[in-house]
C-alpha cells in the first residue's frame, strides 16, 4: 500500500466535492430530509419520546438519493478521461479504490455531522434533555449504514461512464439493502418475510438504535463493504486483462473469486451475530442492560449442552398508544439481549402484527393470543383500543404464553421466568390447602380466581382442588402452600 498516492487520492476527491456548489446543495438536501424525516411524522409527538425512531425507519430511503450523488463522481472521471491519470500514478488497483472509498466516506461522515448537530440542537433546547448516549450510538448505526452503502455505489460507478446511469444503477444496487427491511409489503409469507428482514440494514442496525453498540451489527456492515471493494478492484483492473486472449477465462476466475469471498463474509457475519457477546449498552439510562441474575441464567443456559433451545414468539401491533410505547420499547429490546446473550439458546421470532389477518387467526389458534382491550385516556376523552403485547415461550413440550403486557409488568422479570419454567425438566406441582378462605374458584373460572394463584400457574402446576387438612392427604405434592386467615 502507497500510503502517499492514497492520500493524494483522498484529498484530491474530497477537496473536488466541496469546490463546487453542488456538493453544499446535496449535504443541505440530506439535512432537511433528515429533519423532515425527524419532527414532521405524527409519530414523533404521539409516541413522546425524544428519540430517532421515526428518522431510523426512513435513513435508508433518504440514503437511496444521497449516496448516490457521491459515488457518481466516479463515472463523471471515467467519461472526461481524467481516471486514466490515476491508472498511470505507481500505486496499485487497491490504492486507488481505497482512497477513493475513503473520500466518499469522508463526505458522509461531514453531511452525517451537520444533521446531528442540527437535530441535537432541536432536542436540546426545544424538547428537554435527549440521552447523549442513545443519540451517538444511533447515529453511529446511521454511519455504518453509509459505510456500505458507499462501497455499493462505487461498484455501480465503475460500471458506467455516465453521470446518469451512475446515479440510477447507485440507487438500484442499494435498493435491496433498503426494501428489505420492509420486506412483509411485498413478501405474503410471514416466516420468508422475518428471513429477508433479518438481512437488512434497518435490521442489522437494530442495536445501534437502542444504545447498544455490538460487534455483530458492525460487522455485517463492514463485510458489505469488504466484499464490494473488492470487486470495485476488479471492475478498475479489468483493462489490464480484458484484451488479453484469455480475458473470457479471466473474467470467471474473478467472479468465483467474488462469491467465494461473499460466501466467506456472510459465514464470518453469521458466526460473530450467533455469538454476538461483545456489547456495551451506553444509553445514560442502561436501558438495554439486564440484571445481573438474568445474566446467570443465560450463562447457565449457554454452559449447559444438554438443555433444548427456547423459541419465543412475540406478538407487538405496530402502532401502540403512547402510554404503552415505553412498554413495547423495553419489551423488544429485552428481547433482542436475550436473544444476543444466549449463545443461540433462545431464538426470537418478532411479529408485527395487525388486529385482524392470517397472522392473528395464528396467534389465536397456536397460543390464544389475542389483542387486548385496554381503555385509553387522552386528556378528557377516554377510548378503547385493541393491540398485542404478548409473547408464547416453547421448548419441547414446555410452553408459557404472556397473553399481554401491561403498564407496570416488569417485562424482564416475566420473560427471564417463562425462558425458566419451559427450561426446566419438571414442573413442580403446587397444592393449596383449604384453610377457608376461597382462592380456588369452584365454577373453575379462572378469570375469577386470585392474582396470586394466577401468578403460580404461569410457573408451576396448580391442583384445582383445594387439599383438606383434616383428612390423609393421598396426592404427591412439591409444594403444599397454607394461607392462613387473619383469625388463625
Amino acid at each position: 500500500m502507497n500510503l502517499n498516492v492514497l492520500k493524494a487520492i483522498f484529498k484530491r476527491d474530497f477537496v473536488s466535492y466541496f469546490s463546487s456548489p453542488t456538493g453544499y446543495v446535496f449535504i443541505c438536501v440530506f439535512v432537511v430530509l433528515s429533519a423532515l424525516a425527524t419532527f414532521w411524522p405524527p409519530e414523533f409527538f404521539g409516541s413522546n419520546l425524544a428519540n430517532l425512531d421515526q428518522l431510523s425507519r426512513w435513513l435508508p430511503f433518504i440514503m437511496l438519493v444521497f449516496i448516490p450523488a457521491i459515488t457518481m463522481s466516479i463515472s463523471e472521471e471515467r467519461r472526461q478521461g481524467t481516471d486514466e491519470l490515476l491508472l498511470t500514478v505507481p500505486a496499485s488497483d487497491f490504492d486507488v479504490v481505497l482512497g477513493k472509498y475513503l473520500a466518499g466516506v469522508a463526505i458522509f461522515t461531514v453531511s452525517l455531522m451537520f444533521s446531528a448537530f442540527s437535530i441535537f440542537l432541536v432536542f436540546k433546547w426545544g424538547l428537554g434533555d435527549p440521552d447523549g448516549g442513545l443519540f451517538i450510538s444511533t447515529y453511529l448505526g446511521y454511519w455504518f449504514i453509509g459505510f456500505a452503502m458507499i462501497a455499493i455505489g462505487m461498484v455501480a460507478s465503475f460500471l458506467t461512464e455516465n453521470l446518469t446511469v451512475g446515479f440510477i444503477l447507485g440507487t438500484l444496487f442499494n435498493l435491496p439493502l433498503a426494501l428489505a427491511g420492509v420486506a412483509d409489503w411485498f413478501v405474503k409469507d410471514p416466516a420468508m418475510a422475518q428471513v429477508v428482514r433479518r438481512w437488512s440494514a434497518l435490521e442489522q442496525f437494530r442495536d445501534f438504535e437502542r444504545g447498544v453498540l455490538s460487534l455483530g451489527g458492525a460487522t455485517y456492515f463492514v463485510m458489505i463493504a469488504v466484499v464490494m471493494i473488492y470487486l470495485s478492484m476488479i471492475l478498475i483492473g479489468r483493462r489490464h486483462w480484458q484484451a488479453r486472449k484469455n480475458g473470457g477465462s479471466l473474467l470467471g476466475h474473478y467472479a468465483v473469486r467474488t462469491v467465494a469471498l461473499l460466501c466467506l463474509a456472510v459465514g464470518i457475519t453469521e458466526i460473530v451475530q450467533s455469538r454476538n457477546s461483545l456489547r456495551a449498552d451506553i444509553s445514560s439510562e442502561q436501558l438495554s442492560s439486564l440484571s445481573s441474575d438474568t445474566l446467570n441464567i443465560l450463562r447457565d443456559l449457554r454452559n449447559d449442552s444438554d438443555s433444548k433451545n427456547i423459541k419465543i414468539d412475540a406478538y407487538v401491533s405496530a402502532q401502540v398508544p403512547s402510554e404503552y410505547t415505553t412498554t413495547k420499547l423495553n419489551f423488544l429490546s429485552t428481547l433482542t439481549e436475550l436473544q444476543a446473550l444466549s449463545g443461540g439458546k433462545v431464538q426470537v421470532t418478532k411479529h408485527e402484527i395487525e388486529n385482524h389477518g392470517a397472522e392473528a387467526v395464528l396467534a389465536e389458534t397456536t397460543y390464544g393470543i389475542t389483542p387486548r382491550e385496554v381503555l385509553i385516556t387522552k386528556g378528557r376523552e377516554r377510548s378503547q383500543e385493541e393491540f398485542f403485547l404478548a409473547a408464547a415461550i416453547t421448548s419441547g413440550l414446555g410452553k408459557v404464553v404472556i397473553p399481554f403486557l401491561d403498564k407496570g409488568v416488569p417485562v424482564e422479570y416475566e420473560l427471564v421466568r417463562s425462558i425458566a419454567t419451559v427450561a426446566q425438566e419438571k414442573t413442580y406441582k403446587v397444592g393449596i390447602v383449604d384453610t377457608g378462605l376461597p382462592f380456588l374458584n369452584p365454577s373453575s373460572n379462572r378469570s375469577q380466581e386470585w392474582p396470586l394463584i394466577t401468578e403460580l400457574r404461569k410457573q408451576y402446576d396448580i391442583d384445582d382442588r383445594p387439599v383438606d387438612p383434616s383428612q390423609p392427604i393421598k396426592d404427591t405434592y412439591d409444594v403444599l402452600l397454607v394461607v392462613q386467615p387473619s383469625m388463625l
